[in-house]
């Protein structure tokens, strides 16, 4: 089945598209979830005090994300391109979790939320689009996206079970330089998941 642009409509690329979120927002929770502990453990300072950074931290994330998802999102409208969008935010995202996983300083945990609110506003901004373009059935868009918002909200509860894995390489139980090496791995997963979808000539 073709949809807009000649786009392939088949549920295997569904699936793809699906798995490709997953895997995206999987590496993005490694944030959500060890972002406080980074702050506390890899740079020492206090709870109390972390409290407040997480928060400027987050600030600094939500003023990336704005200015991405409004420039990205009208960039690739206006060049009515969807995959490569998706594909480099999701690699830029990548950069910021490895920035997050080997910071040293708060300056550099702030650059690191920064990219991963740019790559994170980018991706939000365009991946939608791109899901929409490659439903099987039109018809039923509000039930297919309501099972993709499985992807966003189901890698919120898997990375604390998953990342123990990482984090205790090297017989120590704080290794974030690996659990957000592991997180980089699943956000270039994630971005090469597009490379299927392809048009049809």
């Amino acid at each position: 089945m073709l949809g807009p642009s000649g786009l392939t409509l088949d549920v295997p690329t569904l699936r793809t598209a699906f798995a490709g979120r997953f895997l995206i927002f999987t590496g993005n929770a490694f944030k959500l979830t060890f972002g406080f502990y980074v702050i506390t453990d890899r740079l020492g300072y206090s709870p109390t005090e972390a409290v407040s950074l997480v928060f400027t931290a987050t600030l600094v994330f939500t003023c990336g994300s704005l200015v991405t998802a409004t420039v990205g999102g009208w960039l690739s409208d206006r060049l009515g391109r969807r995959k490569i969008f998706v594909l480099v935010a999701s690699l830029i995202m990548g950069v910021g979790l490895l920035t997050l996983g080997f910071t040293t300083t708060y300056p550099q945990y702030l650059v690191g939320s920064l990219i991963l609110g740019m790559g994170t506003g980018a991706y939000m901004a365009v991946d939608i689009a791109l899901v929409v373009r490659v439903l099987p059935n039109p018809d039923n868009a509000a039930k297919v996206l309501a099972v993709f918002q499985i992807a966003n909200s189901l890698p919120q509860s898997l990375a604390p079970l998953i990342a123990p894995l990482f984090l205790t390489i090297g017989g120590a139980d704080d290794n974030y330089p690996a659990a957000f090496t592991a997180a980089l791995v699943f956000a270039v997963l994630g971005a090469l998941t597009v490379i299927p979808i392809r048009k049809v000539r």
